[in-house]
Formats: structure tokens, sequence, C-alpha cells
């Protein structure tokens, strides 16, 4: 099944935005399980003039190594979100908080004191804690929409220095799947899709599938396993 591609000024006018409270625990089991506590996650929004501290922050560190999201097309709805955190839906929120938890994860204690004003361990217990929390709301394990899995792959860099090994190789072969129930393993060339959008899919797919190639590694595993190269395998 191939999702239709993700535009975040549509996104913004979705009215499915969630109107329960749920908190993700501290237990990576409940993230997958979706176990977890109530709370609300939308006082962990930072203010707007910090939203846009974090999003230069993504594009400066984040951005140049990852390209996960394209920033000319995400940059009006970002700002568009921290003017409006109060509308904003469940699927795009995961994103914002995911952004938050890859830039604090970017920068040094000190510099993070220095910009944000509030220390690193802090910042990023918060942002993350909030990003698996609206993960969960979104139904991440269920859903096809492509910026859910945006914001899980960034969910899953922000936190590769945090969990163990094993817990991250098994929360990216998620990941994996999910994309794979999208169509994200087949090139969007071979499916017929525009230009931008099949490029977008590559870019996913592969920052994807290296990063469960490097789990696996330190996990005691061939790096280079499950890898296709079919003809109609995302190039």
């Amino acid at each position: 099944m191939i999702e239709e591609f993700y535009n975040p000024e549509d996104a913004l006018e979705d009215s499915s935005n969630d109107t329960s409270n749920v908190e993700a625990s501290d237990n990576n089991l409940g993230f997958v399980l979706s176990s977890q506590p109530k709370s609300n996650t939308r006082s962990r929004h930072p203010p707007p003039e910090r939203i846009h501290q974090l999003w230069q922050i993504f594009i400066e560190n984040i951005d140049p190594l990852t390209k996960v999201v394209h920033v000319p097309t995400l940059r009006p709805a970002t700002q568009k979100s921290a003017s409006s955190i109060g509308t904003i839906p469940r699927s795009f929120e995961a994103l914002m908080f995911a952004i938050y938890g890859a830039a604090v994860m970017s920068v040094k204690d000190d510099e993070c004191k220095q910009r944000l004003c509030e220390p690193r361990k802090t910042l990023l217990s918060r942002y993350i804690s909030a990003t698996r929390a609206v993960l969960s709301r979104a139904k991440f394990m269920g859903v096809i929409s492509l910026v859910v899995l945006q914001a899980l792959v960034l969910h899953l860099l922000s936190v590769r220095y945090i969990y163990k090994p094993r817990t991250l190789w098994s929360l990216t072969s998620v990941a994996v799947h999910i994309a794979q129930g999208m169509g994200l393993e087949r090139d969007g060339v071979s499916l017929g899709l525009p230009p931008f959008e099949t490029e977008m899919r590559r870019r996913i797919w592969w920052l994807l599938k290296t990063h469960e190639f490097r789990t696996a590694e330190l996990c005691g595993l061939a790096k280079f396993r499950d890898l296709d190269t079919g003809a109609e395998s995302t190039k």
C-alpha cells in the first residue's frame, strides 16, 4: 500500500486533532505497546520564540546530515504551528517534538544553556518523553503516514546514545517494517510517483536501513543483512 505524499500545509488543516491526553512512560516496552499514563503533552511545547530557535538548530545541525524532511516545504507549516499549538494534528505534533529532541541532542550542554536557557539533559528528557507520547497517540504502529514515520526516524536518531543497542535495533526494525508497509522499499519510479516524492521516500528508506545496519552491528550481527538491490528496489 502506498501512502499519499505528505503535504505539511494540508496536515495543519487536518480536522482529526487528538483530544486525548496521553503521556509516555519511561518503559520502552510501554512505548511500543502504547501503555501510558495520562498527561498533557500540549504543555510540553516551548514558547513560539523557542520553537523558532530549536527549528534553526535543527536546520544547522541535523538537516545537513539526514534530509529526513524537506526544509523549504516544512518551514511554513512549522512557523504556522508555533503560533497555534492547540490546533496541531497529532501526526504533525509528533514531528515537531521529534525535531525539538533532535535539535537538543545535537548541541553540547554549555551551548544548550546559552541558547535555550535550560540544561541539555532536562530538555532532552522532556522532548524525548513527549515524542514517545505523541507517537503513541498517533498510533504510529498502525497508521500509514509519512509524517509519523519521519517523526519516528528522528526520534530514533535522538535516542541512539541513550537506549541500549538491542532496544534501539528492535525499535529501528519496527520503523523499517512500518516503512515497508508504506511501500518505501520499492522505488518511486517503478511505482509511477512524482520525482519529489520518489526522492523523499529514497532518503527516508536508506537512512532507516543504514541505521538498522549499524544497530545490528552493535548487537553482534552481520552489518548488511537483508540488503535488497533488485530492479524495483529503492535506489
